[in-house]
Formats: C-alpha cells, sequence, structure tokens
C-alpha cells in the first residue's frame, strides 16, 4: 500500500486557507480511497498546509490497516507504507524529531506523522508535483485546463 498527499497553500482568497487532497494506492496501482477537503486552519506556511493533509492521509492509511487486519488479509501489508509528497520541507518536519520554533504552533496532533514514521510504520518519500497523484484533488481548475 501507497499514499500521496498534496495541498496549495492559501488557495482560497476569502479566508486564506488551504485546500489539502490525498489518496491511498493499493498494490498495483489501483486507487482505493481519495480525500479532498478545505482545512480547518490557516496554514502560515506551505510546510504547514502539506504537513496538515501529510497527517489525514496517515490516519487514513492507519484505517485501511486496520480493515485489512480485521478481514484478515494482513499478507496485502507491508510494515512500512510510503507516503508521497512533493513538499521538501514538510518531509522533513515529519522526519525531523525536536521542535524548533518554526514549527512549534502546529497542532499537537500533528506530530502523529513523526511518531508513525518514528516506529518504522510509515515512510515519507518525495515526489515532484507533476508526478503527484494527489495534485489533482486540490488543484482541479489547474488540471481542466491541460485537459
Amino acid at each position: 500500500m501507497e499514499a500521496c498527499s498534496d495541498a496549495d497553500w492559501a488557495e482560497d482568497l476569502t479566508d486564506s486557507k488551504s485546500f489539502g487532497g490525498y489518496c491511498v494506492i493499493f498494490a498495483g496501482g489501483g486507487v482505493v480511497h481519495s480525500g479532498s477537503k478545505k482545512q480547518r486552519c490557516v496554514a502560515t506556511s506551505s510546510a504547514h498546509a502539506e504537513y496538515v493533509v501529510l497527517f489525514e492521509c496517515m490516519t487514513e492509511r492507519k484505517w485501511f490497516q486496520s480493515l485489512f487486519k480485521e478481514l484478515k488479509q494482513e499478507r496485502y501489508l507491508r510494515k512500512a507504507v510510503t507516503v508521497y509528497c512533493d513538499n521538501q520541507s514538510a518531509i522533513g518536519i515529519a522526519q525531523n524529531f525536536t521542535v524548533c520554533d518554526r514549527t512549534k504552533h502546529f497542532c499537537i496532533k500533528l506530530h502523529y506523522c513523526r511518531e508513525r514514521v518514528a516506529k518504522r510504520d510509515c515512510e515519507v518519500k518525495y515526489v515532484s508535483t507533476s508526478e503527484n497523484l494527489a495534485d489533482i484533488f486540490n488543484k482541479a481548475d489547474k488540471w481542466a485546463e491541460n485537459y
């Protein structure tokens, strides 16, 4: 199982909130779940917006892992799930286990991502924006222009 996450930063001009999207991909490349929504908090940086959606993506992935275990289909699960993200700063925050002044304002629940990485339950990898499958969930107008 793999997953992709992506966010735009402050795209809504009325309230400066970001939109985030993610997809969970099963073996063989089939998307089994996707989600997209406006974030509840105003992200103060693109890394913050990406990190919020990374959290959403990881919690969905955890739900699918529980589902497969309940269905006794654990053979389809690898221990670490790769989550692709196109923001190097968000990846760095997920992999760095110290809190600095620039990340202190993130909600405490968002450090769930760090915990998943520390327990080797998830692995966060970079993917370029042009190859990020989750890009369509928050930038549909850009995709519509190309097709």
